[in-house]
């Protein structure tokens, strides 16, 4: 507006014998050419087509900003199991001392945890039958503790058992193993080893990150052991085990701190907290209802390379956006001083405003037309 009222002003007083029709032509000229159209669909159509694109290969944008800031991602942690991992555990017995199938399973079908209901499941085929199960609570991270007949029990990892005071026995399994204790009172009454198997697609995945210059780091509450042997098959030289649901913030926060912007990929309850801190919250689409509502993009088919996938969708959007916006600021800074009418004096003449409006349209029309070259990414 300041600049059509600057145009109408300078052919008043610069060239007063060309006539008021020539100041409004030139005015109306530059109001048409500067119509913002072009200016206005350049992100939003963008960010239209990448997140439709996306959701066309199960991909889902929650949030603008998780499109942007992906595009940019770093360093990615990964948690383990579900996601690295089928999420399906298996059950090894390694010691027993008494038969409590019904007292695993009573206190495990309390708990919502893959490795509770693969417990649960085991001792169902044992013949269990489900018990009272009084005062139960679970420790994120470490296990669960409850009360039958008067007697507690408590199913968890090492580091809980022994902090009750319950010596662990020396029992060993096998490679990329967890152990679980049970124990009865203050007696371990049972050792059990949890293996899951790698996911099919995470080695590929893995290979892919490295590729596009993306660290993954793996974060986990399982073992060293079994940490260090998923870690040695997919080749990922930065992990963390044995580590609580409050901690994994944490390390997503060092990370942002040491490498920049971060992302995080989980699936269960656990995770919930280290999306939220994460600059770019990833969730299995077959995880949690809270991992899900957590983050910033949820990958529908529940396959962890559709990582891949947002972030080439994230580097494409922004990069289109970027060509619309040049686009759209290129066609008004050379089009508006034509429409002002500075090419009168060197013999061009006025532009007609018929031209100035299909000038307006064209330059929507490839905006758009741009946008919608992401539908082929």
């Amino acid at each position: 507006l300041f600049i059509a009222l600057g145009t109408f002003l300078g052919w008043r007083f610069l060239a007063p014998d060309a006539g008021v029709n020539a100041a409004i032509i030139a005015a109306v000229n530059v109001l048409i050419i500067a119509c913002p159209c072009a200016l206005g669909l350049a992100t939003p159509t963008s960010i239209l087509v990448g997140t439709g694109r996306a959701a066309d290969l199960g991909v889902l944008f929650r949030r603008g900003d998780g499109l942007q800031l992906m595009s940019g991602v770093k360093v990615i942690a990964l948690d383990k199991t579900g996601t690295l991992t089928v999420g399906r555990p298996s059950l090894t017995t390694l010691y027993q001392t008494d038969e409590h199938a019904s007292e695993l399973s009573s206190l495990q079908s309390r708990s919502t945890h893959p490795i509770a209901k693969a417990m649960e499941a085991m001792g169902r085929e044992n013949g269990a039958t489900l018990l009272d199960v009084q005062d139960f609570r679970a420790e994120r991270g470490r296990g669960v503790v409850g009360e039958i007949d008067d007697i507690v029990w408590r199913i968890g990892s090492a580091m809980m058992i022994n902090e009750a005071g319950i010596s662990v026995p020396d029992v060993t399994g096998p490679k990329a193993t967890s152990l679980i204790y049970v124990a009865k009172g203050h007696d371990v009454v049972g050792v059990y080893a949890v293996h899951d198997e790698i996911h099919p697609k995470a080695p590929a995945l893995i290979a892919a990150l490295k590729e596009r210059g993306i660290e993954p780091v793996m974060i986990t509450g399982d073992q060293q052991a079994s940490a260090q042997a998923v870690a040695d098959q997919l080749r990922i030289s930065k992990f963390h085990a044995q580590t609580l649901p409050e901690d994994k913030a944490n390390l997503v926060k060092a990370l942002q701190q040491s490498h920049g912007i971060t992302a995080f990929l989980g699936d269960g309850v656990n995770d919930a907290p280290a999306m939220a801190q994460a600059d770019v919250g990833i969730a299995i689409g077959t995880g949690s209802d809270i991992a899900i509502e957590s983050s910033d993009i949820v990958l529908v088919g529940g396959d962890p390379s559709g990582v891949l996938t947002a972030q080439k969708l994230a580097q494409s959007t922004m990069g289109n956006i970027k060509q619309n916006l040049i686009w759209a600021f290129g066609y008004n800074v050379i089009l508006i001083p034509i429409a002002a009418g500075v090419m009168a004096p060197f013999g061009f003449g006025m532009l007609n405003p018929m031209l100035a409006g299909a000038a307006m349209a064209i330059s929507s029309i490839c905006v758009v037309a741009n946008a919608l070259r992401l539908r082929r990414v």
